[in-house]
């Protein structure tokens, strides 16, 4: 059974919201496991390309580790050291692959 665009967005924003509150949890942390172990992580990227436009909106207002579960849907892999890198040059490549997206509005 496929879900609705609205099923989506309702199952999203849930999880979205629930792993907000842990990576507030963990906020202290310089272990980035530690963020991305919740399973509402896992979830989030289960719902695969059809949840991207709605990360990308939700990216753009918090500070979340987005870039994590954009990487694990598209399998572009641009994070080589998940302990050392730069969230904001990779949000920035980000904001710049969506402009060049089409296929997902």
């Amino acid at each position: 059974m496929n879900q609705t665009t609205e099923e989506i967005y309702l199952k999203f924003n849930t999880l979205a919201d629930q792993w907000a509150v842990h990576c507030q949890s963990v906020m202290f942390s310089s272990n980035i496991n530690d963020y991305l172990s919740h399973p509402a992580y896992a979830q989030l990227v289960a719902l695969g390309k059809p949840a991207i436009p709605f990360i990308m909106q939700r990216y753009q207002a918090d500070n979340l580790h987005w870039e994590f579960i954009l990487d694990d849907i598209t399998g572009f892999n641009w994070i080589k050291d998940r302990q050392s890198f730069s969230p904001k040059l990779l949000k920035a490549q980000w904001f710049k692959w969506w402009s060049e997206q089409s296929n997902y509005r």
